[in-house]
């Protein structure tokens, strides 16, 4: 089970028990990964469910993919981040690769949402015509982990924010706050 390759798909998507993928995610199971017609995988709907599928045709650009299964796999059988506390990771942007790198074991942690954030120290600046192309790459990057950890759930991505935003939202009952300081040595977690 675990050799299959996965796909994510909105449920919206699927008309008649099979849906079509393209683009990068066409690029990287057909030209990277080298599947084709038959192969199987395993197919991952927007309500975190897993469903056996295999690749029934495949164009120059495009190609679709059918359930073959109904039955939902087990949930043993893979990371399931639908059980669990909700974790939202807000997190200053970083220089370099170091953000990347970040934002892959965040997806690994199962986080459900992340929103990077600026501060008044961050080195990166970002102009306000670079987040959507940024946010478009960095959604890549989480489709990417959450792939190759077998994650059920696609972490949300939001546009960045101000650390004062962050410091002004409120404690919901049952929510809980961590900050994390590498020079803070009075609160311990």
């Amino acid at each position: 089970m675990s050799s299959l390759r996965r796909v994510y798909f909105l449920s919206q998507q699927c008309q008649l028990g099979q849906f079509t993928v393209q683009g990068d995610v066409f690029h990287h199971l057909f030209h990277v990964c080298r599947l084709k017609t038959g192969d199987p995988l395993v197919a991952v709907d927007d309500a975190y469910r897993e469903f056996f599928a295999k690749v029934r045709s495949i164009d120059t650009s495009s190609a679709v993919i059918a359930i073959e299964s109904s039955d939902i796999l087990d949930p043993s059988a893979g990371l399931d981040a639908t059980t669990g506390l909700p974790i939202h990771m807000y997190l200053a942007l970083l220089k370099g690769d170091a953000f990347d790198w970040a934002l892959e074991k965040i997806t690994e942690l199962s986080a459900h949402e992340i929103t990077p954030f600026l501060s008044d120290r961050s080195v990166v600046k970002l102009t306000a015509d670079q987040v959507p192309g940024k946010l478009v790459r960095w959604q890549k990057m989480l489709n990417k982990a959450a792939q190759q950890s077998r994650q059920r759930r696609l972490p949300v991505i939001h546009a960045p924010v101000g650390i004062e935003q962050i410091c002004q939202l409120p404690i919901d009952a049952g929510h809980l706050k961590i900050i994390c300081n590498e020079h803070e040595r009075e609160h311990n977690l």
